[in-house]
């Protein structure tokens, strides 16, 4: 299982930035042998932009690297979470990104 927060600032025509939060918690599935596994998570994140509440799924790809003798492991992925909609357009929502962290096994 994965939980975490996020935050993105968004330019605006006026100038400025508009705060994006986001925060989500994730169960995911790990295969094979050795340093390196293919990640697979499914899960739910929540978004606040101003008036803009919302919850929708997320679905990730990842690939972990962990050495046998450490719990230490860097992890880079992609996530796909719905779509973002304004006023003026809507955008599907796909993030990347690279994590590091512990696993405790």
């Amino acid at each position: 299982m994965t939980a975490g927060l996020g935050f993105l600032p968004i330019p605006q025509e006026s100038g400025g930035y508009k705060a994006f939060f986001s925060s989500g918690a994730e169960l995911n599935k790990i295969w094979g042998k050795g340093n390196w596994h293919p990640e697979v998570g499914f899960g739910l994140d929540y978004y606040k932009d101003g008036d803009f509440n919302d919850l929708l799924p997320r679905v990730t790809a990842a690939v972990r690297f962990q050495n046998s003798y450490s719990g230490f492991f860097f992890r880079p992925a992609i996530s796909y979470s719905g779509f973002f909609k304004s006023e003026k357009f809507t955008l599907p929502i796909i993030w990347g990104g690279i994590g590091l962290g512990y696993t405790f096994d």
